[in-house]
């Protein structure tokens, strides 16, 4: 794995909890949900407080999600949102442990520039950043850069050689010189380098054949995930006889969403009023065809309004609902099937986070996968 520990590496993704907790879509308003019941407006200091609450109470990573403009409709979902790489530094700035990705378009930031930015963050954290790689989806917001997406399999081709680039500049002194089908640098440097070394962790999330070979082959951890258990016991599955195929070990995180009240009922009425009842269903429609579709087919009825709930609930997240004990009885289920880790997103992050800590947090160390205290 990239990015091992050493003296000078305090970063707690690398402790030996058999489930790592993360924190997910901290930089876009509204967070995870497209609903009108979340928070329309984007807040810097709920932003570091909550970030501080995770790193001091052992969370392994924090991981933004990369968007560059709103979903339009009826609430704009993430109108607001904090570019990752600036974001990372200035939250690496005012933590101590947990590790701090940034989530990075592929065709928008030029590698040399990308290696750059990630080593400075590298080092202001101490060697706590990680990257996530996304090779592309959203024609609307590369269009804002004039930039036209590669056909899909050839995005990953490109994802290739941009890390290639980056390892080499990350770890290799010197001047770098590199040709190659998408990319040519001429006497690239970088200095100094990340404290990570051979380079810091890379994530990737794999959907596809070739994006599950690119996660499998270039990435520390692969990104999946499902609205349901079900699906993403068989996506765990498919992910693993791909990393048989390609003879690689399969490292895994998964997304949730987290909902803990009282009873089982309060739970379940506070979730279906966000999302059934605040919810934006059209928004929701459209995304589903652009992303799950690809925009260029219609897909039927039942399979978008299905998928239209789950992307209000939480972009296609597992949502986690019920009481604590109820959470943490499904956060051992999803240890159960392999995964490494989960990055979690709330209605309310504040009332979230602090809720999920009290009540538990306590309950996944009384079944051995969190330490007893932060490691």
């Amino acid at each position: 794995m990239a990015g091992q520990q050493d003296s000078t590496n305090q970063s707690a993704f690398f402790n030996d909890n058999a489930l790592k907790l993360g924190v997910f879509c901290l930089n876009v308003s509204g967070g995870m949900m497209l609903s009108g019941a979340a928070k329309p407006k984007l807040e810097w200091d709920e932003n570091v407080s909550v970030a501080k609450v995770a790193d001091q109470t052992g969370w392994e990573f924090l991981l933004p999600i990369g968007r560059w403009r709103g979903h339009g409709g009826k609430y704009n979902a993430n109108a607001e949102q904090y570019e990752c790489f600036t974001w990372a530094a200035a939250i690496a700035a005012s933590t101590s442990r947990i590790h701090v990705f940034s989530t990075c378009h592929v065709p928008i930031f030029h590698p040399m520039l990308a290696a750059k930015m990630g080593a400075t963050v590298d080092n202001i954290s101490g060697g706590r950043w990680g990257l996530n790689i996304v090779s592309g989806w959203n024609a609307a917001e590369f269009g804002m850069f004039g930039i036209e997406q590669l056909p899909h399999d050839d995005r990953y081709l490109a994802a290739g050689e941009w890390l290639d680039i980056m390892e080499s500049l990350w770890a290799k002194h010197g001047e770098l010189d590199y040709q190659g089908k998408i990319y040519n640098i001429s006497k690239g440097y970088l200095e100094p380098k990340p404290v990570q070394q051979p380079r810091p962790l890379v994530i990737s999330a794999g959907m596809s054949r070739a994006g599950l070979d690119f996660a499998i082959t270039r990435a520390d951890y692969c990104f999946v995930g499902s609205d349901n258990f079900d699906l993403l016991e068989e996506t765990m599955r498919r992910s693993q006889g791909v990393a048989a195929d390609l003879n690689r070990d399969l490292n895994a995180l998964t997304f949730c969403t987290i909902v803990v009240k009282d009873t089982e009922a309060e739970a379940k009425r506070y979730f279906e009023w966000y999302v059934d009842e605040c919810g934006d269903f059209e928004t929701a429609q459209r995304l589903v065809n652009n992303i799950i579709g690809g925009g260029a087919r219609s897909l039927p009825p039942e399979v978008v309004a299905k998928q239209a709930r789950a992307f209000i609930a939480g972009w296609g997240a597992l949502p986690l609902i019920g009481t604590a004990e109820q959470v943490a009885d499904q956060l051992a289920r999803i240890s159960s099937l392999g995964i490494a880790g989960v990055t979690m997103g709330w209605l309310d992050y504040t009332e979230g986070i602090d809720r999920f800590n009290a009540e538990v947090m306590p309950l996944l160390r009384q079944a051995g996968l969190r330490a007893d205290s932060p490691a």
